[in-house]
């Protein structure tokens, strides 16, 4: 029975995926080789890239190796670029594999939700605060926010052409009325900020140059299983939205659209992915309620 990782990889990469799974043990030796990396293991929760976690000496590190290649070469880059604000360090890049610092114990925000809520969101916000004070690095190559969302012209029948259509509308309000731009994680949401030593960091940037009102989104609606189970979600998502609002000055009301833009990204993403997608459509329906 395939787990999911698996079904992940062999869902956007068929063929590609299948034959790469079938190599990840020889791949995986031939780094420790290469990078003198040793006691290796994979990290729970596989999404679509394979971690593993180990060390280099005596020193802790996480192997991650992707066949999504570009999106690899971007996060090294946002990486590397939030390299003074908060983030893991890169130790070493190839194509298709990064060796980073691994954060000890490692904690994610995840694992202390919902009991310290509040903890997490002053977390969260210390963290994007100090993030977006990283410069945009000169010459690079980061997609806009105008690349990213491209995603909503798609046509997609499992999703309301209502909510389609509000979301193309307020993305491009959203797009038009931007102040200033910034080089923002993409997707800070609660199992990428994790515990250091006595302070916390940031793994898995996307590295995308656009509003930093964005940046609150990933956060506001994760984690997603977790969250919606609670029968004072909404709540807490409005909470969430109130504390944003406040910290950095932010109008609610572009929080609110810009969530649920991304909520119905997701949507569509999930939907590309053949990956489950009713929760999205949950989280659509809540900032749908808050845009009207």
């Amino acid at each position: 029975m395939l787990n999911q990782f698996e079904k992940n990889i062999k869902g956007i990469y068929g063929k590609e995926g299948e034959t790469w799974l079938s190599h990840l043990p020889q791949i995986v030796r031939s780094f420790e080789e290469a990078w003198g990396v040793s006691h290796l293991t994979p990290v729970k929760n596989l999404s679509y890239n394979y971690v593993l976690k180990g060390a280099r000496g005596k020193a802790p590190i996480i192997l991650k190796l992707s066949l999504d290649f570009d999106g690899l070469e971007r996060e090294a880059a946002a990486l590397k670029a939030f390299a003074n604000y908060c983030a893991v360090r890169v130790l070493n890049q190839k194509k298709g594999a990064l060796l980073l610092e691994r954060a000890v114990p490692g904690t994610s925000l995840k694992e202390i939700f919902p009991e310290k809520e509040s903890m997490g969101l002053e977390v969260a916000i210390q963290t994007i605060r100090q993030l977006h004070q990283a410069p945009v690095p000169q010459g690079h190559s980061f997609p806009k926010l105008t690349d990213w969302l491209r995603t909503l012209d798609k046509d997609f029948p499992s999703i309301p052409l209502f909510y389609l259509k509000t979301a193309r509308s307020l993305r491009d309000k959203l797009l038009a009325t931007t102040k200033e731009s910034v080089l923002l994680h993409g997707d800070l949401h609660h199992e990428n900020i994790l515990q250091d030593g006595a302070g916390w960091v940031l793994i898995d940037p996307k590295g995308i140059v656009g509003d930093p009102v964005y940046e609150a989104g990933s956060f506001i609606r994760n984690p997603i299983l977790p969250l919606l189970n609670l029968p004072e979600a909404e709540k807490i998502i409005d909470l969430r939205i109130q504390a944003f609002s406040e910290a950095f000055d932010w109008e609610k009301k572009r929080i609110e659209e810009w969530c649920f833009v991304q909520a119905v990204v997701a949507w569509t993403w999930a939907l590309e992915d053949k990956g489950e997608s009713i929760f999205f459509q949950q989280l659509t329906d809540i900032f749908g309620r808050k845009i009207t």
